[in-house]
């Protein structure tokens, strides 16, 4: 028994130090938002029957047993739980201990355009918050020709798409004047600067 329980861990160890691969379930951290085509399992503790795994739709519901659709899209892995625990509590169970896991996350990309040295589309990876600083640096950094200090981000929201512009101060340095995350789809892009 001894010699199984280490051999065990040892496996385990092996596993956490060659790291899980994108297709593999992944720790979801609390400022993640839940998006269209990633796969959750849902989980209702001791109620098996309950169980779902299910891709989230484009319009970022999911359907579950008893509760039928449920839109989760946009929240966090909590906020998602503690809505379906809301909604099994609505005359189907006392007291659901409810878990929602992120199994695969959808790929999602990004753009970044004008005076860059390297534009094209980026990943946007997993769970990580990424700011316009980090995807400049991605696309290998403002090219010489670049305003530093004005970025246009061009975003889809309900009706089409809106233009942001994001100022930065010392942007070369890091120093960002506003915290400004990028979303899956957004369009970055750096103008010309004026001499």
């Amino acid at each position: 028994m001894k010699v199984f329980l280490t051999a065990w861990f040892f496996l385990r160890l092996c596993f956490a130090v060659s790291g899980a691969d994108s297709e593999s379930p992944a720790a979801a951290s609390g400022n993640y938002r839940l998006a269209a085509s990633d796969i959750v399992s849902v989980n209702v503790f001791q109620e098996p029957d309950l169980k779902t795994t299910t891709r989230i739709s484009g319009d970022g519901s999911v359907s579950l047993p008893l509760i039928g659709v449920v839109n989760i899209g946009g929240r966090t892995v909590d906020e998602a739980s503690s809505l379906i625990r809301d909604r099994f509590l609505k005359g189907y169970l006392r007291n659901p201990q409810v878990q929602v896991v992120i199994e695969r996350y959808a790929s999602r990309y990004f753009s970044v355009l004008g005076h860059v040295n390297k534009p094209g589309n980026y990943e946007l990876r997993n769970e990580s918050a990424l700011d316009v600083v980090g995807a400049v640096a991605m696309a290998g950094g403002f090219a010489r020709s670049a305003d530093e200090t004005s970025v246009v981000v061009k975003r889809r929201n309900g009706s089409g798409y809106q233009e942001l512009k994001v100022k930065l101060k010392g942007s070369a340095k890091g120093g960002a004047e506003t915290s400004f995350t990028v979303l899956s789809g957004d369009q970055i892009t750096v103008k010309e600067r004026w001499f």
